[in-house]
């Protein structure tokens, strides 16, 4: 929720009172789903949240032509002040998740070597069709990008590389997997 949250506060913040389907046509304007993790469905969810929170307002209902009543929300004097301490954590917080594969890999003793080498080869496989999609869309978005989303981008497009080369050297060190490692059979001799 803290990603929705501070795009949410930051819209109505820089854009001034917006109904939700103008929250969500600038998330979608704005590519976020591309670089954050950010689902435009859970848009209308969260601002009823923010709004039983007190950090965003109800400030009227409009209803514009043949569309049905929409009801315009603002930031609240609250919810700027957790937009910015939201900001400030976020810029200071490093996400580097550890993955379940590593337990599930060490704990693979009794595993196959080609059982194992299936596993790695197809996390492999998935990992490369993303980095290709993440290349494809930045090409693809690259004329419409802001200099910091061309970056965020970039991010991404690193981050699955490195993934990608890891998975590669995994994948010719698995043979060894259930054999001592040199220090363990040095210190039998």
């Amino acid at each position: 929720m803290s990603s929705m949250r501070l795009f949410i506060l930051g819209a109505l913040a820089r854009s001034g009172p917006m109904h939700g389907y103008q929250i969500h046509h600038q998330a979608r304007d704005d590519r976020t789903e591309l670089w954050t993790d950010i689902r435009l469905g859970a848009i209308y969810g969260a601002l009823k949240r923010l709004v039983r929170e007190g950090l965003i307002a109800e400030v009227r209902n409009e209803r514009e032509g043949r569309f049905p009543e929409r009801t315009i929300y603002e930031i609240t004097e609250i919810g700027r002040r957790s937009m910015l301490a939201l900001r400030q954590e976020d810029l200071r917080t490093v996400v580097f998740r550890a993955d379940p594969f590593d337990l599930a890999l060490v704990s693979a003793e009794n595993e196959s070597a080609d059982r194992l080498q299936h596993f790695v080869e197809t996390r492999q496989a998935w990992l490369a069709a993303e980095l290709a999609s993440a290349n494809l869309m930045a090409v693809q978005a690259d004329p419409f990008l802001t200099p910091a989303e061309r970056l965020i981008m970039r991010h991404r497009i690193v981050r699955l590389e490195a993934e990608v080369q890891w998975h590669k050297e995994l994948s010719v060190g698995i043979p060894r997997f259930g054999q001592p490692s040199d220090l363990e059979s040095g210190a039998k001799k």
